[in-house]
């Protein structure tokens, strides 16, 4: 079985490993990527990972070079996770059993960008990954199979860790269907469908005068990046791990009502409770543990985040 896999960020290497040992794999990814402070091209995760295990790797930058690429392979099926692109037509109907997406929402709720960053922000409980084929519209093709997974108090980036590992296994349990043609196509209902757009600037920016347990989703949802941010003596402080703590308190939202250096504790007001964070980022700087900000920075109990 020929096969074309296009992915960029960790969260398509587990479904590219699994993938990698039961097919013949070809890899598609973005083109390197200025970064740090030397700006120097950095190469997506997925394509390290490809190199190690191996594979032949093709980084298109732009569509006329994407179709070349997928036409002179000529693969059977096409498999694809977090690619950053929207596949033209001409790459759609290359290969013969299709082209197929796992998509880390349990369509058709949650098209789109940011899923998984919305639906933690949202408050859902339950979020999942479904399998599907692709067609020319933005994630509503035919489902293959979708499995629920609970999101409890994850932050971004370990909920998706988690819904990178559920879908290889949905790809791999469903692939031998997929090289014999027999997969299952169900049409997605389009009446509950939703979009989950992309993260705004605007949206990184904590509102103290917003509900506690909003804010405490909002710094898991963009953890660990963009990173969810409040002004610290006038500048940006970026805060992680962020825990809803129902309390009654009389505090100007925004205000420290613990900063415990000791134990590592950092309480701030949020409207109708409290939010507990574990780690923070200085602008400028890296990211460190509470409690090693609490003794080298000026944050103080009664000292109110977010003012310019």
């Amino acid at each position: 079985m020929s096969v074309v896999f296009m992915g960029s960020p960790e969260f398509a290497i587990a479904p590219l490993q699994v993938l990698a040992s039961v097919a013949d794999v070809q890899v598609v990814t973005r083109p390197a990527k200025p970064k740090g402070r030397g700006r120097k091209p950095m190469p997506t995760p997925v394509a390290e990972a490809a190199c190690e295990m191996g594979l032949s790797v093709f980084t298109p930058s732009n569509r006329k070079e994407l179709v070349h690429v997928v036409e002179q392979i000529a693969p059977e099926l096409v498999v694809t996770a977090a690619y950053g692109v929207i596949l033209p037509e001409d790459v759609l109907n290359v290969p013969p059993l299709g082209c197929v997406n796992i998509h880390p929402s349990l369509l058709p709720e949650y098209r789109g960008p940011a899923p998984i960053h919305r639906a933690i922000m949202d408050g859902k409980a339950t979020t999942g990954v479904t399998l599907y084929f692709m067609n020319e519209r933005m994630d509503a093709g035919d489902i293959i199979a979708r499995e629920e997974v609970p999101i409890g108090e994850c932050s971004r980036g370990e909920l998706e860790a988690v819904l990178s590992r559920v879908g290889a296994s949905l790809l791999l349990a469903n692939f031998d269907a997929l090289c014999t043609g027999t997969a299952k196509r169900i049409p997605q209902r389009e009446e509950e469908a939703s979009y989950a757009a992309a993260i705004t600037p605007e949206e990184e920016r904590i509102d103290w005068y917003r509900p506690a347990e909003y804010i405490a989703r909002q710094i898991r949802a963009l953890d660990p990046a963009p990173g969810a941010y409040t002004l610290f003596s006038g500048r940006k402080l970026k805060l992680f791990g962020g825990k809803f703590i129902t309390c009654r308190h009389d505090a100007q939202p925004g205000c420290i009502i613990v900063a415990d250096a000791q134990d590592g504790i950092l309480h701030i007001a949020g409207m109708g409770g409290i939010v507990s964070v574990h780690e923070v980022q200085p602008e400028g700087k890296r990211r460190m543990k509470v409690h090693e900000f609490l003794r080298g920075y000026r944050a103080r109990e009664g000292a109110i985040l977010g003012l310019e």
